[in-house]
């Protein structure tokens, strides 16, 4: 298992003391689970795939996909989540809090806009700039 849970704290782009931090434990919990001196306690499994939505058969024996997957909504909720969290000049967040601003006329002209990009097979030739 301390394979997968260092396989696992790197997929997510975490340092052992993030890992830590996000399901309550020190760094140094990760660090001894991760050289495999400690096994994690039922608890602390169950606090990792709940966080990050974790196939526990995959965290214990390597079996199955590595995380569980999203119905829609909460795919949008994590992406939300992350848009949230981002630096304010990132472009998501830039984009998304203009979408937030946009009125009827503003919706209904980007769905004819995106309606459009999506019935036009389009010029495959590489757009000049």
């Amino acid at each position: 298992m301390h394979e997968r849970l260092r396989e696992l704290r790197l997929a997510l782009g975490l340092t052992q003391k993030a890992f830590g931090e996000k399901i309550g434990l020190q760094n140094s919990s990760i660090a001894t689970y991760e050289s495999g001196r400690n096994k994690p306690s039922g608890a602390a499994i169950k606090q990792i795939c709940d966080r990050f939505r974790v196939n526990e058969r995959w965290l214990r024996t390597g079996e199955g996909e590595m995380f569980v997957p999203c119905s829609p909504d909460e795919e949008l909720s994590e992406a939300l989540e992350k848009i949230l969290l981002a630096e304010p000049s990132d472009f998501k967040k830039r984009f998304f809090t203009a979408l937030l601003r946009m009125d009827d006329a503003g919706w209904k002209a980007l769905e004819a806009l995106v309606e459009a990009l999506k019935n036009d097979p389009g010029d495959s030739s590489p757009v000049e700039k």
